[in-house]
């Protein structure tokens, strides 16, 4: 006999535990049979059950709080992805232009041989020769080479070889004149032995060599021969001019020496960008520049960007060379990726780059050349490719970065299971932000989600837009825009929603391009954050359907069966009827159907097999919607021979559940202490096997 107790016990734990709302799948009650007294009649208690929503709350504390006035409020919290700022700071160097002029360079001068004879001391004569003065007429060109040197430095140095076999002096400065324009002055001193030579210099610093210069000042005397007989030679004196450490500011030559320039140039190109760098590390970026020559010899020209390093606070700045024809033209790619760009001064902002160079020429020119100091190179530079950041100490422009982001929604399992149309006066929806952006923001943001008519539900947050700061910021929705935009997701709650706007980082308003204004940002920084979301259990609705399947003899809610029967036995039971007296202390109208299904769920019997629902009215409610008097209700559910045995095939019941607010749907107030109070019993007859 107990073993047909378990067996028609099931459908009637079903009956119970829907009549609780299913408690949830949130309560089992184990059901003892009794033994039978009479020979053909099993009376069968099956619940005695006040199941109150604090219950609910125990077994799901994820979602369900008990708060203010015992009121239930449903809870979320979900992280929602950040949104990274990824290529938005960047940099975009505008098109610029600089000159790298050539300065001072290096020439190479022949040396002058000029022989000096004088009519004094006739040339092949042997004589005594008294002491005297004798002169030596001006020599016109003697400067014979072909040049033209305007000097920036050096020095020039007149060696006067005496062939003579008496001592001579030099009287007055010899000069080197173009004219009336004297280029250079040797100031000697002391005696020049007999067969000798002596020296003197002159800094060519300003002046000028020229093909054509004549030589003068020749004013000397001599001791004699002291009585003796001397041969006077053809070349009495030669003057022999050379020049070293030459660099001039204009030239024309026979030929230049190789040689790199130890003026640099330096060519500023403005960043006319308003973003205003402190110190930024490239992530990616490109700078073309174009050279083109005005030079009249082939160079290669070095260069380097002092603000450019390869680590952060230092390190060896960006260089690399270009060779250029002459008069020609070269571009080169500047590959910023992984560089540094900073201000010289932790106290300023970066306002240009600067182009450093130094001019080289690899080989020696040896053909004619006319070059001038102020022969350039011109730069062009513009941005292949817009500087982006990795990191950056900057004044961001005022910037844009879209978001577009879903967000899941934990309902738990209800969504699959519940359908309705809800009415909430209100709800809490929060975003606790956090911003790693160093800089002031304004969130212009909404969320919206697909309701199951198939367009959007939209909140939008209030104002359109709201200030944000690096750190935390709480962002909160009207709660009434958020009751309503929950209501408009019914009758099938979403499992997640689409957030969607844009954040203007550093808005006009507080960006400021002087170091004040200087925030830290990057690749990396984000905003994201949490949504809360809070929902007061004060709510209206109607149409509520709540639905699940169990499997047979699950009365645990773990999916698996707990107790066996012998469903043979099922075959002596004549008849039976259910009854349920229900004690309805929750602020919902109630109603039960249910459904045994076989192995493939296909149905076998519907319970009540009329059609309809067992139900039970709502329990009456005050102005606030809090019930004050439960409802009663009962039921009492035939069963014939052969609706058991349709039961008797079933693996699976399905129930249906609906669920409407007191007041046809009106807003009332979900308590943790209201209850639900279930009475059922069983009575059968049965054959009596022999």
């Amino acid at each position: 006999m107990p073993k047909i107790g378990h067996a028609v016990r099931h459908v009637a734990a079903a009956l119970a535990a829907g009549c609780a709302i299913s408690a949830l799948n949130c309560f089992n009650d184990p059901l003892t049979p009794v033994p039978p007294k009479w020979d053909t009649n099993l009376t069968l208690p099956l619940s005695n059950r006040n199941i109150t929503l604090q219950e609910i709350v125990e077994k799901d504390s994820t979602f369900l709080r008990s708060g203010g006035g015992n009121q239930l409020v449903y809870v979320s919290s979900t992280t929602a992805a950040p949104t990274t700022v990824a290529d938005k700071v960047t940099v975009n160097p505008p098109a610029a232009s600089g000159s790298i002029a050539l300065g001072a360079f290096e020439v190479a001068l022949a040396s002058v041989n000029v022989p000096l004879q004088s009519p004094d001391l006739p040339s092949g004569s042997t004589m005594q020769v008294p002491p005297m003065n004798f002169g030596v007429p001006d020599v016109a060109n003697a400067v014979d080479i072909p040049v033209d040197v305007l000097c920036a430095s050096g020095r020039a140095r007149l060696t006067l070889t005496n062939n003579m076999d008496i001592p001579v002096t030099v009287m007055t400065p010899i000069e080197i004149r173009d004219g009336a324009v004297v280029h250079a002055r040797f100031v000697f001193s002391g005696v020049i032995p007999p067969r000798g030579s002596a020296w003197a210099e002159d800094d060519l610093t300003g002046d000028r060599i020229v093909a054509g210069e004549d030589l003068g000042g020749l004013s000397f005397s001599t001791t004699g021969s002291g009585g003796a007989t001397v041969t006077i030679p053809p070349n009495i004196l030669v003057a022999t001019l050379t020049a070293s450490g030459v660099t001039a500011t204009s030239a024309s030559v026979p030929s230049l020496p190789a040689q790199r320039l130890k003026d640099n140039s330096t060519a500023g190109l403005a960043l006319r960008d308003s973003t205003k760098i402190r110190s930024i590390t490239v992530r990616s970026g490109r700078l073309d520049l174009t050279f083109t020559s005005r030079l009249p010899i082939a160079v290669r020209l070095r260069f380097r960007f002092p603000e450019v390093t390869r680590q952060p606070g230092g390190g060896a700045p960006y260089e690399d060379s270009v060779a250029i024809a002459a008069g020609g033209a070269q571009t080169f790619q500047v590959n910023l990726a992984g560089y540094t760009i900073t201000s010289p001064s932790p106290n300023a902002l970066l306002d240009s780059i600067h182009l450093v160079s130094t001019v080289v020429i690899p080989s020696p020119v040896n053909t004619s050349v006319t070059m001038h100091d102020t022969d350039k190179v011109l730069v062009d530079m513009r941005g292949g490719t817009p500087v982006v950041a990795d990191t950056a100490a900057v004044v961001l422009k005022p910037t844009w970065v879209d978001i577009n982001t879903v967000v899941p929604f934990d309902f738990g399992k209800l969504p699959s299971k519940f359908t309705g149309t809800l009415n909430l006066p209100a709800a809490s929806l929060g975003l606790n932000l956090t911003s790693s952006v160093g800089f002031p923001a304004d969130l212009s943001l909404r969320i919206a989600a697909r309701k199951a008519t198939g367009d959007s539900a939209v909140l939008v947050l209030p104002g359109g837009q709201q200030r944000i700061l690096p750190g935390t910021s709480l962002i909160a929705f009207n709660d009434p825009d958020v009751g309503q935009f929950l209501s408009q997701l019914s009758p099938r709650l979403p499992d997640s929603a689409r957030i969607t706007g844009r954040v203007l980082i550093n808005p006009p308003d507080v960006y400021t391009p002087t170091p004040a204004g200087v925030g830290s940002i990057g690749w990396n920084s984000a905003v994201g954050g949490v949504i809360n979301l809070n929902v007061p259990m004060r709510l209206g609705l109607t149409d509520g359907m709540y639905q699940d399947t169990v499997v047979w003899g699950d009365t645990n809610a773990d999916g698996t069966v707990d107790n066996s029967s012998n469903r043979e036995d099922l075959d002596n039971v004549n008849s039976g009827t259910v009854y349920a007296e229900i004690r309805n202390g929750l602020p919902v109208q109630l109603g039960l159907a249910i459904q045994c299904l076989d192995a493939t769920r296909r149905g076998l019997i519907t319970i009540p097999q009329a059609g309809g629902t067992i139900g039970v009215a709502a329990g009456s409610v005050d102005g606030t919607g809090v019930v004050t008097v439960p409802a009663n209700g009962s039921a009492v559910i035939p069963l014939s021979h052969a609706d058991v045995q349709l039961i008797r095939q079933a693996d699976f019941v399905r129930y249906a559940l609906n669920v409407v607010t007191a007041g046809n749907g009106g807003i009332v107030t979900m308590r943790s202490t209201d209850a639900l109070q279930i009475r059922m019993w069983m009575q059968f007859s049965f054959k009596v096997n022999p």
